[in-house]
């Protein structure tokens, strides 16, 4: 029964860009901080 309400509700491509989401999130909060404020910000300065 969970694992089909888990096909059904949690398509296998949602859970993997879930994944993917928490390794871009946890990589980010490892870089320093005036790395990650050029990561995270609205409008992002390019490099020259």
């Amino acid at each position: 029964m969970k694992v089909t309400m888990m096909e059904e509700f949690c398509p296998p491509e949602e859970i993997q860009r879930m994944e993917e989401r928490k390794k871009v999130e946890a990589y980010i909060r490892g870089l320093l901080e005036n790395i990650k404020g050029e990561v995270t910000s609205s409008e992002p300065a390019t490099l020259s």
